[in-house]
């Protein structure tokens, strides 16, 4: 499972959202098991089990249980902002552009005890941003983000990572905004707080775990600083994460999924299984 790729959409990236690490595994883990591509619904289940998050993430099964367990306690009362102008065009709204939506992450979560897996559905709102994606999307390896034990470190990555096909692998953000995307803009009311708590350890992890080597430069006004500059390039032997080559298997819609599925099975299970004649 460490070798999956997540897509997201850039509007996603930029979204305004807060989940604790483990929260983020989990859905990274289940983003990384969709075809970008393919359609995707609200009532279709995406499964990770304890073994395979374990595996992921480097812990022992007992913990990858336990934190299994927490999430799904928790995940359903995580929420995202997005601006209504990043909505799909075909989602009728009457909000200025900058109004703030507030959605779910999922809209079902379970734990199966028995089976040891945590299967979960994602939002309607959010499903735009993970299926049918065809342009200004970000894509990256599980991998490169596995190992980060800061919240911070995974979403800064995901800000650089838009960028890793441009000439000028930079990215300047204003601080305000950077509060706004992380949610801390009562958590560290001054600046020097989000220097040591939130940059400097997402830089040091980025360099250690991930594909990057990233620095930041800090921006000021008026003897203030306003905004952050970061550059970043690819480690030696390193390369953007490009589109995988064709898959020899055959295609399957969601209506072969639909046709085919088994009592009790998941969306992935039935692809996987179909996929596999």
């Amino acid at each position: 499972m460490n070798k999956l790729t997540i897509y997201k959409d850039n509007k996603l990236i930029n979204a305004s959202y807060k989940l604790s690490l483990n929260e983020q595994r989990l859905i990274l883990s289940c983003i990384g098991q969709l075809k970008s591509s393919e359609s995707l619904t609200s009532d279709m289940w995406v499964e990770v089990s304890v073994s395979d998050y374990a595996q992921s993430f480097n812990i022992d099964k007992k913990r990858a249980y336990i934190e299994l367990k927490e999430i799904e306690e928790q995940l359903f009362e995580r929420y995202v902002f997005i601006n209504a102008e990043a909505l799909p065009k075909d989602i009728k709204h009457n909000f200025n552009a900058k109004h703030k939506i507030k959605t779910r992450w999922v809209s079902h979560v379970a734990y199966n005890v028995e089976e040891q897996k945590i299967a979960i559905g994602f939002a309607p709102l959010i499903i735009p941003y993970l299926s049918q994606l065809k342009k200004e999307f970000t894509k990256y390896q599980l991998e490169h983000v596995s190992q980060m034990s800061s919240i911070y470190a995974i979403r800064i990555y995901e800000l650089l990572a838009q960028h890793q096909f441009k000439d000028k692998k930079e990215v300047k953000i204003s601080i305000l905004d950077l509060r706004e995307k992380l949610q801390i803009e009562d958590k560290y009311p001054k600046f020097s707080n989000i220097r040591q708590k939130v940059i400097i350890p997402a830089i040091e992890q980025i360099n250690k775990y991930s594909n990057f080597k990233a620095e930041y430069f800090l921006i000021k006004k008026s003897r203030k600083v306003d905004a952050i500059h970061f550059k970043f390039a690819f480690k030696e032997g390193q390369e953007a994460t490009r589109e995988p080559k064709s898959n020899p298997k055959r295609h399957i819609s969601e209506k072969d999924i639909l046709t085919h599925a088994r009592p009790g099975e998941s969306y992935q299970q039935v692809r996987n299984r179909l996929q596999a004649i």
